[in-house]
């Protein structure tokens, strides 16, 4: 790995709310994305089958809370990012970072993206076969 990539903590606590798939979000929450409150804002949101996922680095204000049926408190998490810009196509920098993190036992990841060339999934899952019970989902 290239160790002329830094790595950034970020100073300021970051939010994460977890709000059912079904949840109709709140046009104030979306609006978010189109027209944050400062230059600096951080505001990801993103859906699975299990969930929405709101990531802040900035608490929601009340009234969006209290409009969004089913979210849960939010959770204070750290932010660390890599300073880019980087190559799309790189490789081990997630192996690199996520390896000392779980021996730490502070890993929660939920989603790995690997490219999409077959053989590439394949050389993937025959490598974590080492170490994990593999579920192919259709």
């Amino acid at each position: 790995m290239p160790s002329s990539l830094d790595l950034i903590v970020h100073g300021e606590l970051f939010y994460t709310y977890q709000v059912p798939p079904t949840t109709k979000l709140p046009p104030e929450l979306l609006d978010l994305l189109i027209s944050p409150p400062a230059i600096s804002t951080f505001v990801s949101i993103s859906r699975t089958p299990a969930e929405i996922s709101i990531v802040t680095n900035f608490k929601l204000e009340t009234t969006i809370v209290s409009t969004t049926e089913g979210i849960k408190d939010a959770t204070p998490w750290r932010c660390m990012s890599i300073r880019g810009p980087m190559e799309f196509n790189l490789t081990g920098i997630m192996c690199n970072l996520t390896t000392p993190l779980k021996v730490a036992e502070v890993l929660d990841t939920d989603y790995l993206l690997i490219p999409a060339d077959e053989d590439k999934v394949h050389k993937a899952i025959e490598a974590l076969k080492k170490d994990w019970t593999i579920v192919i989902a259709s």
